[in-house]
Formats: structure tokens, sequence, C-alpha cells
């Protein structure tokens, strides 16, 4: 399998060469030239699979043997999982007879972002041992995805992670779990701004392109396709777990921020999978907006309880156009230019047709939380985080735990992680030896503030890094 750009380029790429480059040459994201087809013979096959092996099964659909042979794939997998503090490393909570909780937070930083994020830094690892090399990831974080990156390179002396919060935008536990970490790989920025400031940031530093080639330098964040890829996985065993009979719909309602979750869920389908999504937002509700009303324009970001999904453009939803559009570099040029120019974004019929074909979407307030987090608890003693809580929400008001026979509710995050949340709502709090432990250890976390120049700071941060590894003689440049 090659990759090519949603932006239209006829460059074609290998698995490596997508984790080692953040965008292409066109400033598009890298997606599998083909979706894989997933019959359901194939399910069939797969029912009895555990997670780890539904997740192997994947990656061997889209990584060539002749860039990683089958059997190192699933031994970079399996050693990918061990740290995760349940043995399944994933498992089903029934809610009801009809909805049942996908549990993706038992890794490290006890969010979803670690299923993917562990297999992304063993990929990188091995392919930067190989060449003898070294990479630097520039993660931009609402909340959830610096924790995972960060854990995720313990250990791991080729890769560096350069991580940027918005500091009022964070749960306290969501921080700790970045500036806790003692590695001296891990360098952590909390940042007096938004993510949309972050976000600016991020792209102008990546698409600097003599910069990132002398420094080595990309990202961990969902624009990475392995990510992605991983998550495909999630719905597929949701799937497998949920469906009676192989060929039965599943209904997945997946929180939706970024938009990596539902865009891998949307692959899942278009590859031959029985899923009908659904994609729920908080008030920032940009996914929404361009998938029921074909029209959306830029906006400030609003905070809110479930802090991980306040994010004013889903960036993944240029991967969404593309496989609406049949891979139309073109559409997607058009769509995302005029978005960031601050214009009102519209797409083309046939393509806003397709996509509300494959999902539905909704929006979620803050008082919708609320009260999706007592009833689970009051009704169910299920402790959910704020941002599970807005699937739960959906599904409660929406009544498919009654219309529907096969539901799955995606928890994207450990309720413990939300103390103060947890408090406002009325809630106990979740007991949690882990957060217990990170509450005890030291924090190390510089800070950008509004006033001082963030990209000077940051590239000065990320060029010592590459003289730091030029010498340790590991000083190859990822071409």
């Amino acid at each position: 399998m090659k990759f090519r750009s949603t932006r239209g380029s006829d460059q074609l790429i290998t698995f490596e060469e997508t984790l080692l480059s953040a965008y292409g040459k066109d400033g598009g994201m890298w997606m599998a030239e083909r979706v894989p087809e997933i019959s359901l013979e194939t399910l069939k096959d797969w029912k009895h699979l555990s997670y780890i092996e539904v997740v192997q099964k994947v990656v061997a659909l889209h990584v060539s043997e002749d860039e990683i042979p089958y059997k190192e794939q699933e031994e970079l997998l399996n050693r990918a999982y061990q740290k995760f503090n349940i043995k399944e490393v994933v498992k089903m909570a029934a809610l009801t007879k009809q909805v049942q909780v996908m549990e993706l937070f038992h890794g490290e930083s006890m969010a979803f972002k670690d299923l993917a994020m562990c297999c992304v830094s063993e990929f990188l690892q091995y392919f930067l041992e190989k060449r003898k090399s070294f990479f630097t990831a520039f993660i931009a974080t609402s909340g959830d995805t610096g924790g995972s990156a960060a854990y995720s390179v313990c250990g791991k002396p080729n890769i560096d992670v350069v991580v940027l919060y918005p500091q009022t935008f964070v749960s306290e536990i969501q921080a700790m779990m970045m500036t806790s970490i003692p590695d001296d790989n891990v360098h952590v920025y909390a940042v007096e701004g938004d993510m949309m400031d972050i976000d600016e940031l991020m792209i102008e530093i990546l698409y600097d392109k003599e910069f990132v080639a002398n420094n080595n330098l990309g990202t961990m964040n969902s624009i990475t396709f392995c990510r992605l890829m991983v998550q495909m996985a999630h719905h597929i065993w949701a799937y497998l777990q949920a469906a009676k009979v192989i060929g039965d719909y599943v209904d997945i309602v997946v929180p939706t921020g970024g938009a990596g979750n539902i865009t891998a869920c949307f692959l899942a389908q278009l590859s031959g999978v029985p899923i009908r999504a659904h994609a729920v937002t908080n008030i920032n509700d940009c996914f929404h907006q361009i998938v029921t009303n074909n029209s959306v324009k830029l906006a400030k970001v609003k905070k809110t309880l479930a802090p991980a999904m306040d994010i004013s453009f889903p960036g993944n939803f240029e991967r969404v156009i593309w496989l609406a559009s049949n891979q139309s570099g073109e559409i997607v040029s058009a769509a995302i230019n005029t978005f960031l120019n601050g214009e009102e974004m519209h797409l083309p019929e046939f393509v806003h047709n397709k996509i509300q074909k494959y999902m539905q979407t909704a929006i979620i307030d803050q008082e919708g939380i609320k009260s999706a987090m007592l009833k689970c608890y009051s009704e169910h003693k299920y402790f959910v985080c704020p941002h599970t809580a807005t699937a739960l929400s959906y599904i409660f008001t929406r009544n498919l735990d009654k219309d529907y026979k096969n539901v799955v509710a995606m928890a994207t995050a450990h309720p413990a992680k939300f103390p103060e949340i947890l408090e406002s709502v009325g809630l106990p709090p979740v007991p949690s030896t882990i957060v217990d432990g990170i509450r005890k250890q030291e924090k190390r976390c510089l800070k950008l503030e509004k006033d001082s120049n963030w990209r000077d700071l940051i590239c000065k941060k990320i060029v010592d890094i590459t003289a730091k590894h030029q010498a340790n003689n590991k000083s190859l440049l990822c071409n």
C-alpha cells in the first residue's frame, strides 16, 4: 500500500514516510491510496479475535511486508500494548441491554489516544533505529494527546516530543499527565491562548519545509495516518462485540473534537463494516454544522466541560471531504482554503450527500453533558467523563437505546481525570491510584506568555534538540 496527499499531488509515499512527514508537499494530509475491503466473511473470521489481533489485521491491510515483515508487525504491536492497565487493552461495559460503552481509556494516560499513540511510537522507533536517526514531534493538544504522546516516547531515545497545551482549557489532571514525566525527551509548554492559537503556530512551523527537513521535524497528532489506521480497529472490534449476527448494523456514537476517531469510523464503514456512525460535538460545533447544514465559518473556541473537544476546526474533516469526494484534491483544497480564509465553507452537493449518507451529527450543550453524567451514575452506578457524556446524552435524548438493538458509545477518557468537573456536577470523585501517583510527582513545564514570540522560542527548542542528537552521533537526517 502506498499513500497520497489529500490536496491532489501525484506523489506516492511509503508508510515509513507518512510517519516522518507531517504534511505533503502540497500541504495535504496523508491517506492510503485505497480503502481496503473487509467482507462479511472476513468479519466472521475475525469475530472472536482479541483487540490486539484486530489491530494486527488492520495494520497488515495497510503496511506492506516489504516495509515491516508481518511477524515484526505483530511483535511491535504486542510490545506497544504491554503497559496498558488491563490485559485485554479495551473492554465493553453493558449499560443496558441495547447500549454498551467501549472503554478506550485503559492506557498510561487514561485516554483513547493511547491506543494508537503507542503504535506510532513503536513504528517510529523501529524505523529510526534502522536509519540510525532521530525524530522530533511537535504536538498541539487540547487535553489528552499531549500526555499520551509523552508517555509513548518514554524509553525511546530516538524520539523527542515538544508539547503545547492551552493552560486554561485543560483539566488539572490532563496538565499533570503532561508535566509529571521526568524523561528528558519530553518538553512541555503551557500556552496563554487557545487551541486555535496553538494550531496556527503548529501549521506555520510544520509548513516551513526547510526547517522541518533540517530538524527531522514532524508530529504525532492525528495528522499522522498511523493514528487513523489503528483507530479503525476500535470500530471494527466494537462491531464484532456488539453485532449479534455478522451483517447486522451496529450504531456507534463518537464524541468528536479533532475528528480523527469519527474519520476512522468512516473508513471502517467504507471498507464494508455495517456501522451507522453518529458524531457528537459539544458547543464547539464546527463538525456538526458542516455535516448537517453544509455551511460553516471559522469561530472562536468556547470553553466547555469537555475540554478535549474544545476545537475550532476538526482538522481530520479534510480527510472526510477527500474520501467523500472520490479523492478530489481540488475539492479539498478549495474547501479548506475558503474556511481558513475566514469565509463560509460549503461542499459540493454530491460530497455533502455522501457524508450525510454515512453519518449523523448532533450538538450536546453543557446541561446535556451534566445530565448524562448524573443519569449514568444514578441509574447505572457508572461514572463517565464529560466527553463520553456527550455520546451518552445523544443516545438518551435521541432514544437510540430504545430504537436500535446494538448501540456502542465510545468512552474516550477515564472519569478520574476530571475530578473538578465531577464535583461541579454533584458527583463524588473516582478513586485512581494512577492519579494519586501523578499528584505526588514533580512537575516540569515552561510557559509561553501571550506577548512572547512563540515561534522563536519553540524553534530554538527544536534546534537545541537537533543539536543534542547530533552531539550523540545521531545526525542522519530523515529524507
